[in-house]
């Protein structure tokens, strides 16, 4: 503690100029968080995780808890107006979905090939279980390295032991989705689980349970932000249901499977 004080002091002294730039730098990134935070919130996240630089593939941007939003999305000022809570609200979307042009849209998955074969059984199940459902989106999956064409890519990153997605953003769904590979040590119903809520965050659902966050280290209520929680009529209307593929921190005890609540806010949607 002493050492700390005299380098301080030592640094006051020699340079009081550096020292009022040391402080306005302080202050100017405290600024930028401040700002990157609320623009987390008019997406309709609550940044209490935090929020902190992230790159995905090349593309700068910033992520909270599970949610990746790049520099371009945190410079897009557009404002819209606040949502209201409706009655009788239900499972909750993004302003923002996949566009459908026509009665049917396919999805181009790619799983990169550093996935783990038990992730990509995972993934294979994942995207399985929504095609299934029969929606107007169907997603088709690939293994491989080439990109190109692919709307979603799934790949193990640095995700701090979870995952992350992007929400859509243009009509198409939001590209990057990372597995961390410690997650290569959970059961595969516990990994396919993980696989389709990133998949459903890239098609603009969100956290099922976002008013409790239930068993998260950062529990607390998200919010519905300034224009990001719309009510999908038909389901749950709690902002508390737990038991969904959407519940925003997994127990371990995961069926990797859609309940019903589930299936009924993606057909309306899609």
């Amino acid at each position: 503690m002493s050492i700390a004080i005299v380098t301080i002091a030592m640094l006051v002294s020699c340079n009081k100029e550096g020292v009022d730039e040391t402080v306005a730098d302080i202050t100017t990134s405290s600024e930028i968080k401040k700002k990157v935070a609320q623009r987390f919130i008019e997406e309709g996240v609550n940044p209490i995780a935090g929020v902190r630089p992230f790159v995905v593939d090349g593309v700068k941007g910033w992520v909270s808890g599970d949610i990746f939003l790049s520099d371009d999305k945190i410079a897009d000022t557009s404002v819209k107006s606040p949502l209201q809570e409706e009655p009788g609200a239900k499972l909750f979307r993004t302003t923002n979905t996949v566009r459908i042009n026509g009665n049917r849209r396919t999805i181009n998955i790619l799983g990169r090939t550093n996935l783990t074969n038990k992730m990509r059984g995972a993934l294979r199940r994942a995207v399985g279980n929504y095609n299934d459902l029969d929606l107007r989106i169907r997603f088709s999956l690939d293994i491989g390295d080439d990109t190109s064409g692919k709307q979603i890519v799934v790949r193990v990153g640095a995700a701090d032991g979870g995952a992350l997605a992007e929400f859509p953003s243009g009509g198409n769904p939001g590209r990057p989705i990372i597995v961390d590979r410690a997650l290569n040590s959970e059961s595969s119903n516990v990994l396919t689980h993980l696989m389709m809520h990133e998949i459903g965050h890239a098609i603009g659902l969100r956290h099922s349970d976002f008013r409790i966050r239930q068993d998260c280290p950062d529990s607390g209520n998200e919010g519905f932000g300034e224009f990001g929680a719309i009510n999908i009529p038909g389901t749950d209307d709690s902002g508390r249901l737990l038991r969904s593929v959407m519940r925003a921190c997994f127990t371990g005890a995961e069926s990797g499977e859609f309940i019903g609540e589930d299936a009924r806010a993606l057909g309306i949607l899609y």
